[in-house]
């Protein structure tokens, strides 16, 4: 097993320098000029004093010097904490605080912070200067990276992870996903997602593939023409992203027909997106899921059960049991709290001491989402734990609500989640996105509810908006979100 992730990408380069392994909004990076930016860098940020162990934040929209400031930290042995762009300065100054940072690297040089370097973006690729040869020896479980968790349920967590893990994780899921040398792997999430970060970098270029990242949030016609100019062999997003790409094209297209393997993942995928995007782009979109406690993804459909709604099967190593409260298994087919057994699970949450102890017991982690098995193994996403509201003594998820929702062609988006009565009882609330130019009223929605759902089930507030709250990640939020009288 390699002793550095980012030397091993290098080496493994050198019989292929003229192909193409990074494409981004400014063009494309070829293999050779990687590893000249990464190794100039490196030297860079040693003359800097920045040692092995050190934490450095980054915190850019996708590019190409994230990737090279990411693999530069770790051929150094210093420790990349990605970190997302969208969030406030004072969140970034409190990462920082927390992580106890050397330095950030940032799209800018003006982040006022006292006592920590600051590294802008256009500080990066360095056209001239030495170039460092000899890179850092990790030890197999000391730490190489750290990631934040999407906060949907709470504050973000440090996710610390081993060296060992990429390697483990890139070779049980290229399996599952027929990914190898010549792929062309076009990664939409960002790289301050561990989705985005490992598919892009962990798995693309250390496979020797073509990575294509885009900065800022694509239309489709973005999403066309590189799908168009660069052949990509896989295509990975999040819902969010397939349910824009409807709403910004409307005729049938075969603009994706070449593309081996579409994913979903990050949440859950609504079956109405699943099978409009079906009937628009003809190819049908895989479902797996994956945790940023386990690099990324661990469960993908297989293109023998890639018609139904479910996540499929693990990848090779990793285990998935279905518990009930008291521990104990559940029968098949029954719902209760998934618990993962990988070998490349995180080792804690950085100065967190409760919620590792209870997230990783014993060999197993402890997800916080509720799931099933169906006959043929394929697991069921429900919904988060923390998400299930007890209505009159019965408990709902709100993805059975907000699927019936989706149903109505008027509702572009929604989410359901509870609010107190002023007797401090549970009733259920759903904000609704309507379509440009469509009309409906809170009665209409309740008739078309009831139709289908039991009644407990309705939503007794109905609340029309522009948006819906979602993390930096692009996940959406849900939670007690109003008081109604």
């Amino acid at each position: 097993m390699c002793n550095n992730y980012a030397k091993y990408i290098l080496d493994n380069s050198k019989h292929q320098q003229d192909k193409i392994a990074i494409v981004d909004s400014d063009g494309t990076v070829t293999y050779g000029e990687l590893t000249v930016y990464v190794k100039r860098l490196a030297y860079a940020f040693k003359k800097k004093n920045i040692l092995p162990g050190d934490r450095v934040l980054i915190t850019m929209d996708d590019c190409r010097e994230w990737v090279v400031s990411y693999l530069a930290l770790m051929y150094i042995g210093a420790v990349p904490v990605a970190v997302s762009f969208k969030l406030p300065l004072s969140a970034i100054i409190s990462n920082i605080n927390t992580a106890k940072a050397r330095a950030i690297i940032t799209c800018n040089g003006d982040v006022p912070i006292i006592d920590t370097e600051v590294i802008p973006r256009n500080g990066i690729l360095l056209d001239h200067g030495p170039m460092l040869e000899e890179a850092y020896a990790f030890d197999s479980d000391e730490i190489c990276f750290w990631i934040t968790s999407s906060g949907t349920t709470g504050k973000s967590k440090f996710i610390l992870h081993r060296h060992a893990n990429l390697t483990i994780w890139r070779e049980a899921v290229c399996q599952a996903t027929d990914m190898n040398q010549d792929s062309r792997i076009f990664v939409i999430p960002k790289l301050s997602y561990s989705y985005g970060l490992h598919f892009t970098i962990t798995m693309s270029l250390g496979l020797g593939a073509t990575a294509i990242i885009i900065h800022q949030v694509p239309s489709v016609k973005v999403i066309h023409g590189l799908v168009t100019r660069y052949d990509p062999t896989h295509l990975l997003t999040t819902p969010g992203i397939y349910a824009s790409m409807l709403n910004q094209q409307h005729e049938p297209t075969d603009v994706l027909k070449n593309i081996k393997l579409i994913v979903s993942s990050g949440e859950y995928l609504p079956p109405k997106i699943k099978n409009k995007f079906k009937d628009i782009y003809g190819v049908t979109i895989s479902e797996a899921y994956g945790t940023a406690e386990a690099v990324a993804m661990i469960t993908l459909q297989r293109s023998d059960d890639n018609q139904g709604y479910n996540s499929g099967t693990p990848v090779t190593g990793t285990r998935v049991e279905i518990r009930r409260n008291d521990g104990s298994s559940v029968d098949q087919g029954e719902s209760g709290e998934l618990y993962v057994h990988s070998p490349c699970a995180a080792t804690e949450y950085y100065n967190n001491y409760q919620k590792t102890k209870d997230t990783f017991v014993g060999h197993w982690m402890k997800t916080n989402d509720i799931a099933y098995q169906d006959s043929d193994g394929n697991l069921v996403y429900v919904s988060r734990a923390d998400d299930q509201i007890k209505i009159k003594g019965v408990f709902v998820s709100p993805l059975e609500v907000e699927d019936v929702l989706l149903g109505l062609d008027t509702i572009d988006d929604c989410t359901v989640s509870a609010y107190k009565t002023n007797d401090e009882l549970n009733e259920l609330q759903a904000c609704v996105i309507v379509k440009s130019g469509q009309t409906i009223t809170p009665g209409d929605i309740r008739q078309y509810l009831s139709a289908h759902l039991e009644k407990h089930k309705v939503p007794k507030v109905i609340e029309f908006v522009e948006e819906l709250p979602k993390t930096v990640n692009s996940k959406k939020i849900r939670g007690e979100t109003l008081n109604a009288n």
